[in-house]
């Protein structure tokens, strides 16, 4: 709301939906580092876990029973699939909230109600 027309006058939409874009991207990316850093660890428990076996069984076997891993996969694939999910409708949120305030402040702009939405705001937010 702080920018002129000329603002948007001098840029494209496709500029300022790219910059959305790569905002959204952003979650995208740390999310695959996480991923790619919980597989990496994933393989690493594997390998610490056939060492444990191999160097003492009986305790590996009671270590087993008290820790439940079973569990711990059930929960993890919940979270995968929430997270996938929440990625995929949060991108979609953002670049919807992103399109319709670029018309909106057009419209505003061309009408000159920067000051009157800016008084809304202030009395909506107190």
């Amino acid at each position: 709301m702080s920018e002129s027309i000329a603002f948007f006058s001098d840029r494209h939409s496709s500029i300022l939906g790219a910059a959305g874009r790569r905002a959204a991207n952003s979650v995208t990316q740390v999310l695959n580092l996480l991923i790619n850093a919980l597989g990496r660890d994933l393989l690493l428990l594997i390998g610490l876990v056939s060492v444990m076996v191999t160097q003492d069984p009986y305790m590996a076997v009671f270590g087993f029973l008290v820790a439940r891993p079973r569990s711990w996969c059930w929960h993890a694939g919940k979270a995968d699939q929430g997270l996938a999910h929440n990625q995929f409708t949060g991108t979609a949120d953002i670049l919807e909230t992103m399109q319709e305030s670029l018309q909106a402040s057009a419209t505003v702009k061309a009408f000159k109600l920067e000051q009157t939405m800016a008084r809304a705001h202030r009395c909506q937010h107190q």
